[in-house]
């Protein structure tokens, strides 16, 4: 009887404790769509820039929970160096008496390396005929970069052509290649000369890296305006060389163009520059454009403040184009239809369909002295040296002067100003300054005026006298 009862007890025990595991595992949250979430990840990835719960749904005990409840820990994880690694998924979630986290589920990523190495500090090596090959250092300054930190980097120099006993320029070519198996390559130039002279080649690029759409037809172009070469100051521009023979432009990824020149002394300049070969269907836009565009009469200038950038090719304000509408008139008051166009340089184009005014917003132009030296009580007559011309009307004759209270019969620094309006309203103005003197010293300038901080005229004997002199001789020339 007493086994039956201990049989008994066992039995509902065990009943009992599966219901209360039953529970538990009913009440163990459970993320769904991981499947979504990416098992492989670039070396040198930032994880902070990763959403590593995006498209991920939470439930538990048949409850949704929001996302932010759902932590994951990558602390594990070297997104520097390829391998596998744990990345684990817990839920945050309060208990009846404290905070709780618990684990959900663990998922293995592969840190991968699909990048190829970087080359740093090639540059054209000269020396004089019948250098040995062991004085070259061809790695010097040179370095090279991987992703992957974990990757060793042996750079190898391939430069069997060079013949250092026979005067002239010969092609070496840098290796490098990761664990991985990714590999770049990158040429330079070794000059062999007869004696090594200061050059004065200043070869520059304009930019730090081209962006060529994929399978484009023509990147010369794109090239070409970018480079600017002086051979001290001589505009040697043309004769730069373009060696674009490890581009391939049939196929996605990131190479090197080599900029080279040199001189007769077998001087070399060369910059290498990084071409990425991209998918670019994005046509710049205008910046300051508006849908009506202000032109002076009798000029031309349709890009004043105007430019346009594209994300991919940077600045291409150069490559602005104006279409005028049949019948535009540069010297005829009015409106008139133009569209303005810009290409980037991989073929993708925008239009815009601008007003534009012409109209005269011009004032005239004053022709006047800037200053008058006036003796002491002697009449100001500058009529005849005031000429007026305005771009429509001509010359103006109506003109106004303002003296501003000038008193010939003071010592003293004045202004006579002049203003000038042309038919269509537009106001110029021009101030002449007005130096009343007296062949007196010690009365010269004797009521100096001050602008702002500045002493129009500092007062002492010296200034004075070698002021006084100086006006004398004028006077006399004049």
């Amino acid at each position: 009887m007493r086994k039956i009862y201990l049989l008994f007890v066992l039995f509902f025990i065990f009943i009992f404790s599966g219901q209360v595991l039953a529970e538990e595992d009913d009440n163990k949250p459970i993320i769904i769509g991981l499947e979504n979430i990416s098992r492989k990840y670039e070396a040198g990835t930032n994880p902070e820039k990763i959403d590593f719960v995006k498209g991920l749904e939470l439930y538990t005990n048949g409850e949704i929970l929001t996302k932010e409840k759902l932590l994951v820990d990558y602390r594990r994880v070297d997104f520097n160096r390829i391998g596998t690694y744990p990345l684990t998924y817990s839920v945050l979630y309060l208990g009846d008496d404290f905070e709780h986290q618990e684990e959900i589920i663990t998922i293995e990523i592969e840190i991968v390396d699909t990048k190829s190495p970087k080359l740093e500090g090639i540059k054209p090596i000269i020396v004089k005929v019948n250098t040995k090959e062991s004085e070259i250092d061809y790695l010097k300054g040179v370095k090279a970069y991987d992703n992957d930190k974990s990757s060793p980097l042996n750079i190898r120099v391939s430069s069997y052509n060079v013949e250092l006993s026979k005067i002239g320029i010969y092609p070496i070519t840098y290796y490098v290649q990761d664990k991985t198996g990714n590999e770049t390559t990158q040429g330079t130039f070794v000059s062999v000369v007869k004696n090594i002279k200061q050059s004065n080649l200043n070869l520059e690029i304009s930019r730090s890296q081209f962006n060529i759409m994929v399978n484009h037809h023509d990147p010369m172009p794109y090239y070409k305006e970018a480079i600017s070469c002086y051979d001290g100051e001589i505009d040697v521009t043309e004769f730069v060389q373009i060696i674009d023979d490890n581009v391939d432009y049939t196929k996605l990824g990131t190479y090197h163009v080599v900029f080279f020149i040199n001189d007769k002394y077998g001087n070399i300049a060369q910059q290498n520059v990084l071409v990425n070969i991209i998918e670019d269907n994005e046509p710049p836009i205008f910046e300051n454009l508006g849908d009506v565009y202000e032109l002076t009469i009798n000029t031309t200038n349709f890009y004043d403040g105007i430019s346009a950038y594209d994300e991919v090719c940077g600045d291409v304000t150069e490559k602005i184009e104006v279409d005028l509408a049949k019948g535009f008139r540069f010297d005829i008051e009015g409106e008139y239809s133009a569209t303005y166009i810009v290409s980037d340089y991989n073929g993708n184009e925008v239009t815009k369909d601008v007003i534009i005014k012409v109209l005269d917003n011009l004032p005239p132009d004053i022709d006047a002295p800037d200053t008058l030296y006036i003796k002491i009580n002697q009449p100001i007559d500058i009529d005849n040296r005031i000429s007026i011309i305005d771009n429509i009307d001509g010359v103006i004759d109506n003109y106004k002067l303002h003296h501003n209270d000038v008193n010939i019969a003071k010592v003293g620094t004045y202004f006579i100003d002049i203003s000038a309006v042309d038919s269509k309203g537009n106001e110029a103005l021009k101030r002449i300054t007005v130096y009343i003197y007296d062949d007196q010293v010690d009365n010269f300038y004797e009521h100096p005026i001050f602008i702002g901080s500045i002493s129009g005229i500092l007062i002492s004997s010296v200034i004075t006298t070698i002021a006084y002199i100086r006006i004398k001789k004028k006077l006399k020339s004049t």
